[in-house]
């Protein structure tokens, strides 16, 4: 008979960490700005008592020796695990409700065991196995979800593509394209394209964790998909190992062979198959070309009628993000690096009031031109011209440049916080842009009488309308953490769906709509 393990709290925060780093501090001058901004935040050591505590981690329920022995035929012995912390490790993603379970040590159900499998022929007998046994089984990439994909709502099996399904199949100049199997993360495969002078052009916040079969089965968006499109738009092909079968049609641009059935996979979460390879798009590395520029507006609602007007232009830029006034507010206070403002920084304040642009009003516009010479030339005097037709003011590249150079450490920022006993959570949406100023005007009012702030922005945008990603932030209730999470996820879906938006417009559903 297996007995509990005991796991300290120390590890188990170790194993809640974005890369496993510690997060870097803000300087004291920076919270002392956000304290200003709200009086009450403690900021104190908020989870101390869990860490110098051990967690007691129950054995599988399921899984017997029999059972374990079967798997580790089909994978090696090396390929199965059944330790407490690798159970913990593929039982969880990234959402604030995770980290605030492990920091505790209050977990739902974990996985009952990881399998690691090396082949797609393995992959086939797990599924036909576990079919056999009726063990539910959840297929994880980086184990990046934020929506509670990777939960077990029953004991079940955690398969995981990493670390044998990672390979570069085939890189296709002519094509334009790169075959990989689907774990493979997004640094990996993005470092031996650019060495060849090809971009995979898809960039989501979670990029350096995330793999590509993640990408395409939360039917993700990349930074850059206002030019180079969502996950969709990027696959060609895709190679799924079912429960009756692969699945693998032909390598083709197009077809009319009636419905297709690889746009199914896209977005399913894994509930139809297990993606084991993806032909996706690629593209020049634009990086000799790319180009920066920032603008501000008097307003959020401002800068939507430039954007409504930008998405439906010809020359489009690869990154567009339209912060509200509040989150230009937290760049400009979180972003600083040195305490004293300076006497110049002070009259560029005073300026910008005196020209209508108000601090904690003003919204902060973040473009990144990438293409041709000429294709990026044109952006910019289109664009440039838009924006100043609708009261933009020119800020220079260096916001933009600094956002790109920093893009993929704000979940650092989420650890830190959280452990001084500061919530902060996302929830993002799409709609049209006739609709897109009363749904943010509608959720910014619906969270701001549940916490201490609230701000959004703009950072996807089609000719039909753009997504709104939004972001709230309030102390911790203490002992009522989960719930609070949820109650407040649950504000946000009300106030969107009220206002025609969708409820995720990129990170996929998960299991974090159930209720």
């Amino acid at each position: 008979m297996q007995l509990p393990t005991a796991i300290s709290g120390m590890e188990l925060r170790r194993a809640s960490l974005w890369k496993g780093m510690e997060p870097e501090p803000l300087p004291d001058f920076v919270l002392e700005d956000l304290k200003k901004l709200v009086p009450q935040w403690e900021m104190r050591d908020y989870f101390t008592e869990h860490l110098h505590q051990e967690v007691l981690v129950q054995p599988p329920k399921l899984i017997n020796d029999d059972i374990l022995a079967s798997f580790q035929d089909i994978v090696g012995k090396e390929n199965v695990k059944a330790d407490a912390l690798t159970r913990i490790k593929y039982s969880h993603g990234f959402s604030t409700e995770d980290l605030i379970r492990i920091r505790k040590g209050e977990f739902a159900t974990l996985a009952e065991m990881v399998v690691h499998p090396r082949t797609e022929d393995e992959i086939r007998k797990i599924l036909a196995l576990c079919e056999q046994l009726e063990i539910p089984l959840i297929p994880v990439g980086g184990g990046t979800s934020v929506t509670r994909a990777v939960h077990f709502t029953k004991p079940g099996i955690a398969l995981a593509l990493r670390p044998h399904l990672i390979k570069i199949i085939k890189i296709s100049p002519s094509s334009m394209t790169v075959t990989v199997e689907a774990g493979i993360l997004g640094p990996e495969l993005e470092h031996v394209l650019n060495r060849e002078g090809f971009t995979i052009g898809h960039f989501p916040q979670s990029f350096e964790q995330s793999t590509v079969g993640g990408w395409i089965a939360a039917r993700g968006a990349g930074q850059n998909s206002t030019l180079r499109g969502k996950i969709e738009d990027l696959v060609v092909n895709l190679r799924i190992v079912t429960p009756i079968g692969l699945i693998e049609p032909p390598l083709s641009p197009a077809s009319a062979l009636g419905p297709q059935n690889i746009p199914v996979f896209i977005g399913s979460e894994g509930t139809l198959g297990i993606i084991t390879r993806a032909t996706l798009k690629i593209f020049h590395d634009p990086t000799p070309q790319r180009k920066f520029a920032s603008y501000l507006f008097p307003d959020f609602h401002q800068g939507i009628e430039a954007l409504e007007e930008l998405s439906q232009g010809d020359f489009l830029p690869s990154i567009v993000r339209l912060s509200d006034g509040l989150e230009t507010l937290m760049y400009s206070i979180i972003g600083r690096k040195n305490p004293e403002k300076g006497i110049m920084i002070r009259l560029l304040e005073k300026y910008l009031d005196w020209r209508g642009f108000s601090s904690g009003v003003r919204s902060l516009l973040i473009l990144v031109y990438e293409g041709t010479v000429d294709y990026v030339k044109n952006a910019e005097i289109t664009v440039s011209r838009i924006i100043k037709n609708h009261g933009g003011l020119k800020a220079g590249a260096k916001f933009a440049r600094i956002w790109f150079a920093h893009r993929f450490e704000h979940p650092h920022l989420r650890d830190y916080l959280l452990d001084l006993g500061i919530l902060i959570d996302t929830i993002e949406t799409a709609t049209t842009w006739e609709k897109l100023p009363r749904l943010y005007d509608s959720a910014i009012s619906a969270l701001s009488k549940e916490v201490d702030l609230v701000f959004a922005h703009i950072s996807h945008l089609y000719p039909e309308g753009a997504s709104l990603y939004v972001t709230y932030v309030a102390s911790l209730e203490e002992n009522n953490e989960i719930e609070q999470c949820r109650r407040l996820q649950s504000v946000a879906v009300e106030s969107f769906v009220k206002n025609g938006g969708v409820v995720s417009h990129h990170h996929g559903i998960g299991k974090s709509f159930i209720q």
